[in-house]
């Protein structure tokens, strides 16, 4: 899946056919992402994260089958605060609120991507993530859909970045899953300081 705001590395598609090749059948895992965080680390390697992404990725059909638009059972989800917090990165994103705003129907919010996350949460599924990105987002700005502010982050970017090494075990990469959740949370914190106005 690529929107047309997304710029690639030229070996993404190559990284992504490898990838989905290799997982096919190993049913935990429910996606493969193109996109990684500016985080530092094995620029060549992939690793497994329980995480979600919809920056340039593919799936399958037996994962995809899964989805659940109704997102049934997500009430009793959003009552448990444990899971609300593991969900939101341990704190440091809004997933959970984004799946409220979603799901009340009273907000205008229209994401397929925060039900995916949940479903892929909820099944803990795990997605495939570079250990740099492969995909650069240029849509933001006030005629961008959803990213309707300034661009802070894929200064990093590198259109020859290529990923070598793919993981042998299907298991969370604690290393690289540390640095996303740190990411997340250093993200958090710096808006927090932003003056308010």
């Amino acid at each position: 899946v690529l929107e047309d705001d997304l710029i690639t590395s030229k070996y993404f598609l190559r990284y992504m056919n490898e990838a989905l090749r290799r997982y096919a059948k190993a049913d935990s895992v429910m996606q493969i992402s193109g996109n990684q965080h500016d985080i530092s680390g094995d620029h060549t390697s992939a690793g497994f994260l329980p995480f979600a992404t919809s920056w340039g990725w593919g799936t399958w059909k037996r994962a995809w089958e899964k989805f659940d638009p109704l997102c049934v059972g997500y009430e009793s989800f959003l009552a448990d605060a444990d899971a609300c917090r593991r969900f939101d990165l341990d704190g440091g994103a809004s997933f959970s609120t984004m799946l409220r705003r979603q799901m009340s129907g009273t907000e205008k919010i229209d994401s397929w991507a925060v039900r995916w996350w949940w479903k892929i949460f909820t099944l803990n599924g795990l997605t495939l993530f570079p250990g740099k990105s492969l995909v650069m987002n240029i849509g933001f700005g006030e005629d961008a859909t959803h990213t309707t502010g300034a661009q802070t982050r894929r200064g990093d970017f590198d259109g020859n970045t290529q990923i070598v090494n793919f993981p042998s075990s299907v298991e969370v990469d604690k290393a690289l899953w540390s640095q996303v959740l740190q990411f997340f949370n250093n993200r958090k914190a710096a808006g927090a300081k932003k003056p308010a106005g």
